[in-house]
Parts: structure tokens; C-alpha cells; sequence
């Protein structure tokens, strides 16, 4: 079983137990994790502190005290936690992301989508803007282990203000007020 797991420990897991006998019935099920964790129910929930390779147990026991076990490895990737920052500006200013996106262990590659048409590779573009407007930025974060993430959140291109000097020139012969 491999998975990806959202910032790699942390996140509850859920394992499903099935087993059969020919005579009797199941009686109760106890699952053995790696971690020295231990759940006495069918369809457990476990967190593991880290992402990495794990051995879980699953026995499984009848109503006259026999029981049966299976053991599988599963294997935690971690999941990039994505997340970027970029103020709104002028039109004519560049937007600067910076990205804060981070990874348990491994490395990450990026993808970003600008909301305009246009996208990046690098961790943390700069990006201008051809007109005014709110725009949809998506930051998609991939690690070594294939796991992916995506953020997205919206800046803002705001006209820049227009000003314009009006020359005022007094007459000769109007008095000064």
C-alpha cells in the first residue's frame, strides 16, 4: 500500500479489516502498527507521526479464541504543504510570489498559473500583469515522491491613478483674491 499523506506525519489513516472463518465468527480484530500503536476495532484510524515505511498487523480472532493475521507494508509519502504570498500592485508593477511551500523530506518542483493565460516554474516568480483586474493565482507544488498540492488565491491590478496638471494663469488685470 503506498499513499500520499498531507505533510507527511500527522494525519489520521484509515484501515479497513475483513476476515472470514468456515466454522464460528469473528470475534474481535487487533491491529499491531509499527509505530508500537495498537486498536482493538474493525476499521481503525491511525496516525503516524512521520511519513515513511510501516509494518501493520491486522489478527483476527473467533469466537472460540483462534485467530488468523496478515501483515502489510505500507508506505507513507509525504505531501507538500503549499502556500504563497503576493501583494496586490499598480498596473505596470511586477507582482512578486513568494512562495512558503515545504516538504518533510525530498525535494519539490512548482507550477504556477497566473489567471491570465500565463505560468512559471520557478519557486518564486515575479509576474507582470498586461491590464488591470483580479486575477486567480494557483501554485501547484509536486515532491520527489510524485505527491502533489495545489494553493490558490487572487491578486489585484489596480489602474494606476492618473493625474493630470492644469496649468492656472491669472490674467493681468484680474485682482488677486
Amino acid at each position: 500500500c503506498v499513499g500520499c499523506v498531507w505533510g507527511g506525519g500527522g494525519t489520521d489513516i484509515p484501515f479497513t479489516g475483513n476476515a472470514t472463518v468456515a466454522n464460528g465468527n469473528i470475534s474481535n480484530y487487533e491491529w499491531l502498527f509499527e509505530d508500537g500503536d495498537t486498536a482493538t476495532v474493525q476499521n481503525p484510524l491511525h496516525t503516524f507521526a512521520t511519513s515513511g515505511l510501516y509494518n501493520v498487523t491486522l489478527r483476527a480472532y473467533t469466537d472460540i479464541g483462534c485467530y488468523g493475521d496478515t501483515t502489510k507494508e505500507v508506505d507513507l509519502l509525504a505531501t507538500p504543504l503549499v502556500s504563497f504570498t503576493a501583494e496586490d500592485a499598480c498596473f505596470g508593477e511586477e507582482v512578486v510570489f513568494a512562495n512558503n511551500s515545504s516538504i518533510e523530506s525530498g525535494t519539490l518542483s512548482y507550477d504556477w498559473s497566473f489567471g491570465d493565460g500565463q505560468s512559471s516554474l520557478l519557486a518564486s516568480p515575479t509576474h507582470p500583469y498586461v491590464s488591470a483586474g483580479k486575477y486567480e493565482v494557483e501554485l501547484r507544488a509536486t515532491a520527489s515522491s510524485g505527491c502533489t498540492s495545489t494553493s490558490t488565491d487572487s491578486v489585484e491590478m489596480f489602474n494606476q491613478p492618473h493625474t493630470k496638471h492644469t496649468k492656472h494663469t491669472q490674467h493681468p488685470n484680474t485682482p488677486n483674491t
